[in-house]
């Protein structure tokens, strides 16, 4: 077989790789692999055939074997690996998943570590690593997710299993090919995910000067112990350097360091600071639903504050961030503290005239017979001026007071478990007021939407788009001398 070459196009000046546009088994690449151009591949503007040598030995001709290539810019990532792979990048039904022995032998893992922040931090984590999972065609496995704060916050064993608080059967819904971090290594063993190749990402907290004790480096593994109680230290080959994220990022962005020369191939890729709020999931609450035990739970807890089945119950979700890393609070990016804190963190007087604003100009007049309160704050009696004026204020029993104490597996699920009791009653409710900085807002308001609530009937402060509605309520509060009733 005679080889030879063209010289590669220009792509419009932007950068670009060649990537692999059909499985190479041979040399064990997936499609959208880079691939490091030799000088005998055929080429023609966007598009080639490389070749690859399938003999052990020698180099015969009969042993050359030829696949395709594309040339494919950042950007248009996304839309090549779907086309070039449209059963794979497509939503999995669970049916089309069986774990198998050949799922040990052949399978491609993404094992995601979610220790990017706080619980609904770690949620987002986890819908990015589903987006990045479907769009390369591997299994996601879930080690579950690990409360914060915590003495053991690098590199703790107290991991809650995902099952535990969200229902798995939803999830795979979305995306057929997930597995649970114990379902794996109950039938292969840890060896699969062993020797596994790390790609780090570094989001725009984990770049400050002062961090979170949770909020650190890629660790250099993996720490977990199963039901028996083995504890098991998955450990990588070797580590790509980090990717830079910004809080909303270019999917393409974050899927090529998983296809990098190197990377590809690995059976396993261990991903850590993998989140972005733009992901591609329509439905967020259709795929991350509380399961049926949280459902339950916040029931018993709905029913026991006389709530459950009152119509005209006001949910609030008071998020308050806090410089103080050992507290459910925190925390406040020193770089950016001032600014967080003028824009997320509303005074109790300046949230009871917005709240009564909201509910005359926004609700319609709307005024509760009930309100129920989710909050981080553990000083009741500041919590108390927040909550002067509105009627019949109700809480979860369990208190932020109990989250910060939890230790074990047993209390750190029933601590995170009451997070998404309160998101739940909060969904609930008909009318809701949250905190557009804080993710667990932002999935109450998804909880809304997919239980049928009107957008209408949800209303996020603060943040940028409220920055003039702040520095108004402010002012007319120090002018009025208005104090929030206590």
């Amino acid at each position: 077989m005679r080889l030879w070459s063209l010289a590669t196009l220009a792509y419009a000046g932007r950068p670009t790789v060649w990537r692999a546009a059909e499985e190479v088994e041979g040399l064990g690449l997936p499609v959208g692999a880079q691939i490091a151009l030799k000088g005998d591949e055929l080429l023609a503007d966007r598009r080639g055939i490389a070749f690859y040598n399938s003999s052990a030995g020698g180099e015969p001709e009969e042993s050359v074997r030829p696949y395709h290539i594309e040339l494919v810019h950042e950007d248009d990532l996304p839309s090549f690996l779907y086309r070039r792979t449209p059963v794979s990048s497509s939503v999995a039904l669970s049916y089309e998943f069986v774990l198998s022995e050949e799922t040990c032998r052949s399978g491609r893992f993404l094992l995601n570590d979610p220790r990017v922040g706080l619980f609904h931090n770690q949620r987002l984590s986890y819908e990015t690593a589903l987006d990045m999972a479907s769009a390369l065609g591997r299994i996601l496995v879930l080690p579950g997710f690990f409360k914060f704060p915590h003495p053991n916050a690098y590199d703790g064993l107290e991991w809650v299993p995902f099952h535990e608080l969200f229902d798995l059967e939803a999830l795979r819904s979305c995306y057929g090919r997930v597995l649970e971090l114990e379902e794996l290594v109950q039938l292969c063993g840890p060896k699969v995910l062993d020797q596994h190749v790390t790609v780090p990402f570094q989001t725009l907290w984990m770049r400050s000067k002062t961090k979170a004790p949770w909020i650190n480096g890629t660790r250099p593994e993996l720490r977990w112990s199963d039901v028996q109680g083995t504890i098991h230290r998955f450990q990588p080959q070797h580590s790509e350097n980090e990717t830079k994220l910004k809080l909303e990022e270019r999917l393409g962005h974050m899927l090529s360091p998983f296809l990098k020369e190197g990377v590809a191939s690995a059976q396993t890729l261990r991903t850590h600071g993998l989140i972005a709020r733009n992901v591609s999931m329509s439905d967020v609450a259709r795929c991350f639903l509380p399961s049926n035990e949280t459902m339950a739970l916040a029931q018993m807890v709905a029913n026991h504050s006389g709530i459950l089945g009152q119509s005209r119950v006001l949910g609030v979700h008071l998020r308050l961030f806090k410089a103080n890393t050992k507290t459910s609070g925190g925390y406040l990016q020193t770089e950016l503290q001032a600014m967080q804190e003028s824009l997320c963190n509303l005074e109790p007087e300046t949230f009871s005239f917005i709240a009564s604003w909201t509910l005359a100009r926004s609700f319609l007049g709307f005024w509760p017979s009930h309100t129920y309160v989710a909050s981080n704050e553990a000083d009741e009696a500041l919590l108390a001026q927040y909550m002067g004026g509105l009627p019949g204020p109700r809480a979860n029993p369990y208190r932020p007071a109990h989250y910060d104490a939890a230790l074990t597996v047993p209390e750190c699920t029933e601590a995170l478990r009451s997070v998404l009791v309160d998101a739940i009653i909060a969904a609930w409710a008909e009318h809701f007021i949250g905190n557009v900085c804080s993710t667990m807002s932002q999935y109450i308001q998804q909880l809304r939407l997919r239980w049928g609530k009107p957008f209408s009937s949800s209303v996020l402060l603060g943040g940028v788009q409220h920055q003039d509605l702040l520095a108004w309520a402010r002012e007319s509060v120090k002018e009025d001398g208005f104090a929030a009733p206590v």
